[in-house]
């Protein structure tokens, strides 16, 4: 079918586009007529709490929805769950409704630039104005089916040809106009009739300060209302489109920093248009000039612009301009989402099934645009409102079945945050048994190495805390059984970050700044312990990010963690291999059974070097393989595998690598030799290899990460080796 075909070419095209769909007419009007309404600070800051927490995760879910089942929202649904194709249904409707007014809006829009561009600017700001417009039985039909036909024209293009390349110009362009509009907002002054000096940054003060007089529980409630309102409308989200956007998506498009610039780029636009419309209106009318509502486009700026003189004719032609781009791209991707479906229902191709479409919407859209004239009539909505056709679609499709589906899929989801999980992640889930919840994931631990003491059949987690000491966790039969607090030799809190922990003999090796820490094994594996104090310190040569022991050869590993910017690695650990690679960290290898009475590391105990990529977190070995495990914030984490048997593969090393006073071969953990790699769910640390089993101990279910515990992060899964 055609539409399987289509797709991005790449990340920056999807991100424009998503963004074009994300930024519309609601990020110009709505956004600041809400933020002046409810609070300037105060609706902000919950608006964007929203969209770093509800956003990120619908978003996300929408879109990788759509990669994943390479199907838009009917099919997608249906794909996931049989049972929750009526979900696809309702979100298909959702677009169906909406772009029955969308270009109507457009042209009203479309009207005003034409206005500005003539020279007819004095005559839009004249009261009654706007009305007089949109009660026409012609001007408003014409200007609502050219918008139709442009965004028609641009869909029937098709997704690459058509949406992307359109997406590359007008975003970049709109954005641009927006922060110039803006930053000219904030140097405007005007003295009213009273003789009161007004100035932009006066507005913007206003804007930004959060105003909490007479701030009630039903009026904060409100505010939240609104500003999830404005949420759903502003990013596209429940309503099919970012789940067709998604199905468009390459398999190697990041998408978790693919859905962070959509939301800054749609947030800051909607920031930005704040910063250009309540500025102004505050300069020429006051406070009171910001409760017009959504008329304030139509109605308040004109009067607004015509304030400003001369300069107010190119401002104006700006603005409107910059809100035609904004709609096009909006109304682009809702028709997008329609057509998509549409082929997938009636298995029709692009050309025929726009062309369908545009016959059915321009009549739709000549329908609603008569909705102030001919086909005039009020209707008392819910909310108090007195409405017409446009305000009657308005209202279904963005107050009740936005929010309803919104409210349905975290239902259905627990949160929706599963579905992106289990989407992302789902073949780690089919190769993984769940064993038993992560230790002191509700105490305020930040969970880091982990080791497996088969002599107590107990596992050992180590953890840091946002204060206080580093701790121990025993987990004995799936249970937490014990938690010991960690101390230096002196008796004071060891407070190291305990990125890695490993045992040999009578000892618990722990990672510490220049080398490992040693403490008594019996502290954590026996009863009636709750601290244990450190008895030794072995040199690594290194600052060891994680460590591992292999019991069959007495070898100790330890190795350092890179990444640009934070985690920088010495020079001399940034190697490029002999495949190309460009490896960042070395592990050093050890030979335990060389070392004084476990207490102190000899210059020739070392014994090789491997090289290896940055964002190692950990090391395990399994019958044939060398494991490492890399991740970094809410990335994807990743599994390695590597052949066991290097000496055999290098046997004769490229070169040697010093540690400390000896040289020792150098072996490379590159891509050349690379066995595969299994994408884990994010913040994966340690690694414990047992029963043919990698079992993984990750961060993302502490405290400092809530978002584990409301997916599958508060468990440790053993991932099935297939050797």
């Amino acid at each position: 079918m055609e539409k399987k075909a289509s797709s991005f070419s790449g990340q920056i095209g999807f991100v424009l586009a998503a963004a074009g769909s994300a930024v519309g007419v609601g990020n110009l009007w709505r956004f600041p007529y809400l933020a002046a309404k409810d609070g300037g600070g105060l609706f902000l800051l919950v608006y964007l709490v929203l969209v770093l927490t509800f956003g990120f995760t619908l978003l996300t879910s929408d879109i990788a929805i759509g990669r994943r089942t390479k199907q838009s929202a009917i099919r997608a649904y249906e794909t996931m769950r049989p049972k929750w194709k009526f979900l696809g249904i309702l979100t298909f409707l959702v677009p169906v409704l909406i772009m029955t007014y969308y270009a109507v809006i457009g042209g009203w829009i479309t009207k005003y630039a034409v206005v500005y561009l003539t020279g007819q600017s004095a005559a839009a700001a004249e009261d009654g104005y706007f009305t007089s417009f949109i009660t026409s039985p012609v001007s408003p039909v014409v200007f609502a089916l050219l918008f139709m036909g442009v965004t028609a024209f641009i869909v029937y293009n098709g997704v690459e040809g058509g949406i992307e390349r359109v997406s590359r110009y007008m975003m970049p362009i709109l954005l641009v106009l927006v922060v110039v509009i803006a930053g000219y907002a904030l140097t405007l002054r005007h003295e009213d009739a009273s003789g009161q000096m007004r100035t932009g940054l006066e507005g913007l003060r206003y804007y930004l300060t959060p105003h909490m007089e007479g701030l009630t529980v039903s009026r904060f409630l409100q505010i939240l209302l609104d500003a999830m309102s404005q949420l759903f409308f502003s990013l596209s989200v429940s309503m099919g489109i970012m789940i067709t956007y998604g199905s468009y998506v390459k398999p190697d498009v990041d998408l978790n920093k693919a859905v962070n610039q959509i939301e800054i780029f749609d947030t800051g636009v909607a920031l930005l248009a704040g910063a250009m419309i309540i500025p102004a209106v505050y300069v020429f009318s006051g406070t009171e000039g910001m409760s017009a509502g959504p008329s304030l486009m139509f109605v308040s700026l004109p009067k607004v612009f015509n304030a400003m003189g001369k300069a107010g004719v190119f401002v104006g032609i700006l603005f409107f301009v910059t809100a035609i781009f904004a709609t096009l791209t909006s109304c682009i991707s809702v028709l997008e989402s329609i057509t998509a479906n549409c082929m997938e229902i009636f298995h029709s191709g692009r050309k025929k099934t726009v062309l369908v479409l545009t016959v059915i919407y321009l009549a739709a859209s000549a329908i609603i645009a008569l909705g102030y004239s001919i086909f005039y009539f009020e209707v008392q909505l819910p909310n108090g409102s007195a409405a017409q056709l446009l305000d009657i679609m308005d209202y279904v499709s963005n107050s009740v079945m936005m929010p309803l589906i919104a409210l349905l899929l975290f239902a259905l989801l627990v949160g929706g945050l599963n579905l992106h999980d289990s989407i992302a992640f789902g073949d780690f889930y089919k190769s993984s048994k769940r064993m038993f919840k992560v230790p002191g994931y509700r105490d305020g631990a930040i969970q880091q190495g982990f080791d497996y003491v088969p002599e107590w059949d107990t596992f050992l987690v180590s953890a840091y805390q946002k204060s206080g000491p580093s701790v121990i966790y025993a987990v004995k039969d799936g249970k937490t059984v014990r938690k010991v607090i960690l101390k230096n030799e002196d008796g004071s809190d060891f407070t190291s970050h305990v990125g890695g922990i490993a045992h040999y003999g009578a000892y618990l090796y722990v990672t510490d700044k220049g080398g490992l820490r040693l403490f008594p094994l019996s502290d954590f594996v026996e009863d009636g312990k709750a601290e244990s104090g450190s008895g030794g310190f072995l040199n690594t040569y290194n600052n060891p990010a994680f460590v591992y022991i292999d019991a069959q050869t007495h070898y100790l590993y330890t190795g350092t963690f890179y990444r640009a910017g934070n985690y920088e690695t010495p020079e001399s650990e940034r190697i490029k291999t002999p495949g190309g690679d460009e490896n960042t960290s070395v592990i050093h290898v050890f030979d335990i059974t060389r070392a004084c009475n476990g207490r102190e590391m000899k210059a020739e105990i070392p014994v090789a070097a491997y090289s290896a990529p940055g964002l190692v977190q950990g090391m395990t070995m399994t019958e044939g393989s060398i494991v490492l495990s890399t991740s970094w914030g809410l990335s994807p984490s990743h599994l390695y595998f590597y052949p066991r048997a290097l000496q055999e593969l290098y046997s004769v090393p490229e070169k040697t690598y010093r540690i400390g006073e000896t040289e020792v071969p150098l072996y490379y953990l590159e891509s050349s030799i690379l066995q595969k790699t299994v994408k884990a769910p994010p913040m994966a640390e340690e690694l414990v290899y047992q029963d043919g089993k990698i079992l993984i101990m990750n961060e993302s279910a502490s405290d400092k990460y809530i978002f584990g515990k409301l997916t599958r992060g508060k468990y440790v899964y053993g991932y099935e080796v297939k050797e």
